[in-house]
């Protein structure tokens, strides 16, 4: 079996060998990263990865891998839209600056030794490896009106660790939240190598200190939980997630005290309302936020982008609790104007009360 995995890992190196030109000077780590193809990118992808691409890719020689085999683990019935969120991927990464004459930009499926790898490396994996990486336990508590409880998702290490070494990947950026499942795949590098001698190359770790950026409903933003702000959206849709944020569920009225620690709302107010965030957690603790929320009317006609945006408690009542992530997202990702697109539009009805008042 270590003969058919350097094999396999020949095939690729006659591909991957000095993919983009960059050999010409000292030789640099190869590192490693991916993205499942589950939906467009949202601002925990920009935080938490994206902007560490930017720079890797000008720091190191990168792999950067649509990863859309994993996406089958919980997505596989939802196929029909693999091929546009593939796409959309690639756009969205294009948009934000990966550049494919710098770094190596694929598809994982246009690889079948990837496949044939994951055969091989998957019958040396002790099955209590793959049952105790907490993430398993916790895809199946998301996800748990879909029956996704299946082979590939228990088995996605594997894939994961085969991703990783097929190129001869040497760093992978994670977070802390994701080390253990890297060590998992050092643990099976380590394993294979044993038996049959020194084939895999053995990944490091490369910390992002980016902070964890929390969905509309406080758990970590994906776009498998249906709790994202994406890049990609207008002012309108995003305001109208924030107003759907949970705050502290202790905050009720306007007027109660809060804890901004654990707001997801204050935490988004981290990384895009610096020039107010002190100023909005002593109101928050003190439960005397200042009144600079401003009416949905006077929101939508503002043409100030960047003036805060109301958010509402858990309960459903406004706090003047901001955002700035419209005006952000407005400013750094554009999108077409709408023909017709901030007109007044009259209320339902408003028409024909107004002919019945004039008679």
């Amino acid at each position: 079996m270590g003969r058919r995995a350097r094999a396999i890992i020949g095939r690729i190196d006659q591909v991957t060998e000095n993919p983009t030109g960059a050999g010409t000077g000292p030789r640099r780590a190869r590192v490693l990263t991916g993205y499942r193809p589950t939906g467009p990118l949202h601002l925990g992808h920009w935080f938490g990865n994206i902007q560490n691409m930017l720079r890797l890719q000008l720091e190191h020689e990168a792999f950067f891998f649509v990863a859309d085999w994993h996406a089958l683990t919980t997505d596989f019935d939802r196929t029909e839209n693999l091929p546009g969120n593939v796409r959309g991927l690639i756009l969205d990464w294009l948009a934000a600056g990966i550049d494919p004459e710098v770094a190596t930009v694929y598809r994982q499926s246009d690889l079948p030794e990837v496949a044939e790898m994951t055969l091989l490396i998957g019958m040396i994996v002790p099955l209590g490896w793959l049952e105790r990486v907490p993430t398993f336990k916790e895809r199946l508590r998301d996800l748990s009106e879909r029956e996704i409880a299946n082979y590939g998702l228990l088995g996605y290490p594997v894939l994961q660790t085969v991703d990783i070494t097929i190129v001869r990947g040497e760093l992978v950026p994670v977070g802390e939240d994701q080390l253990p499942h890297l060590e998992l795949s050092r643990e099976i590098v380590r394993r294979f190598n044993k038996l049959y001698g020194p084939v895999l190359v053995e990944p490091k770790a490369l910390l992002s200190e980016s902070p964890q950026i929390p969905g509309i409903d406080g758990r970590k933003m994906s776009s498998s939980l249906g709790n994202d702000i994406r890049l990609r959206d207008d002012p309108d849709t995003v305001r109208k997630k924030v107003r759907r944020m949970v705050t502290d569920p202790q905050k009720v009225r306007l007027g109660d005290p809060g804890r901004p620690e654990i707001c997801p709302v204050f935490a988004l107010h981290r990384r895009f309302s610096e020039d107010i965030l002190d100023e909005t957690a002593a109101g928050c603790r003190a439960g005397t936020l200042p009144s600079r929320a401003r009416s949905p009317s006077r929101l939508r006609s503002s043409p100030d982008r960047s003036a805060p945006w109301p958010s509402c408690s858990s309960a459903g009542r406004w706090t003047s609790a901001t955002c700035r992530c419209a005006a952000w997202s407005t400013r750094s990702w554009p999108s077409p104007r709408r023909p017709g697109a901030g007109r007044s539009r009259s209320r339902p009805g408003s028409s024909s009360r107004a002919r019945r008042s004039s008679r």
